[in-house]
């Protein structure tokens, strides 16, 4: 019991914490790229608001066959290190839904960008 004070008073003095698991609050606009497995990445940028609400943009459309993402608007949450998306636009019915930014992504934070990762979708965000 003793060691457990004493190294508790330890850790509180030399400011050492456990790592934060959550994300915190997420707002302002990311500019990026959306990577589906291997093809070549698309620009991208997203705008999360105060309010959980955010609105996304595809700035470019590559060439050679690579898959865009389909990024308009709605809402948004985050719970630990997970980011749920909850799209609110009415695509038309022969949209490929895989595309759409909605549902569940981990998220990751790497030399100072924002990491979505979905199965074989990633995207790369920069705080601008």
């Amino acid at each position: 019991m003793k060691r457990l004070l004493l190294y508790s008073a330890l850790v509180l003095l030399l400011g050492c914490k456990k790592p934060d698991d959550s994300l915190g609050p997420l707002e302002g606009i990311y500019d990026g790229t959306f990577q589906r497995g291997g093809a070549v990445p698309c620009q991208v940028t997203i705008t999360f608001e105060p309010q959980g609400r955010y609105t996304g943009t595809v700035n470019s459309v590559s060439s050679s066959g690579s898959l865009c993402p389909l990024i308009s608007k709605g809402t948004f949450s985050t719970s630990g290190r997970v980011i749920t998306f909850q799209d609110e636009t009415n695509w038309p019915t022969s949209t490929d839904r895989s595309l759409i930014l909605t549902g569940e992504f981990g998220t990751e934070i790497s030399s100072g960008k924002l990491l979505l990762i979905r199965a074989d979708d990633r995207y790369v965000l920069a705080f601008r």
